[in-house]
């Protein structure tokens, strides 16, 4: 119920404590395969403006942003790596 680092082998990251807004951090872009997927979703249905999942990477960009936030119960987001930078699928 923590922030969580997203490891290379993950696919999957669900965050099922949203008690506090949590960080999920992806690897930096250059250490994942080009075209390599995470998903990421809010598994408690709590999330909202106040209360969310912010999603960072440590390196590059999400879809030319610093990052993204998933702001709505249940809401989940794909991004796609490309050695660079992220993408919303």
């Amino acid at each position: 119920g923590n922030d969580y680092s997203v490891m290379i082998s993950d696919y999957a990251v669900g965050v099922n404590d949203l008690t506090m807004s949590r960080t999920i951090t992806l690897p930096a872009p250059s250490s994942v395969q080009p075209g390599q997927v995470f998903v990421i979703k809010d598994l408690t249905g709590l999330a909202t403006e106040s209360v969310y999942v912010n999603i960072v990477t440590a390196a590059g960009q999400i879809d030319g942003g610093s990052n993204y936030q998933l702001k709505a119960g249940y809401e989940s987001v794909q991004v796609m790596c490309d050695g660079t930078n992220y993408w919303l699928m």
